[in-house]
């Protein structure tokens, strides 16, 4: 799922962040298994959204039309590609 990464999206009173529990990172000699995840071997793929403090329902209304554009391509996507493999 890091594909939301490279999708240009702006969503404005928002922040998405993908975490895929398969980066490592190391800092001052201490390395992080599926850094980001705040576990060593979560299971799955997944994104975290945060909102800004004063954001209206219309925000959330415009945000959620435009991740289900996201999400749309990225399936759409994912099929097409599974389709040409067979």
């Amino acid at each position: 799922m890091a594909l939301f990464i490279l999708l240009p999206v702006n969503f404005d009173f928002f922040t998405c962040r993908v975490v895929t529990g398969k980066d490592t990172k190391t800092i001052n000699g201490h390395t992080f298994q599926g850094f980001g995840s705040h576990h060593n071997n979560y299971p799955v793929p997944y994104f975290t959204v945060a909102a800004a403090v004063g954001i209206k329902q219309s925000d959330v209304d415009t945000f959620c039309v435009r991740m289900d554009k996201v999400l749309a391509k990225v399936y759409s996507s994912k099929s097409k590609k599974s389709c040409e493999n067979s």
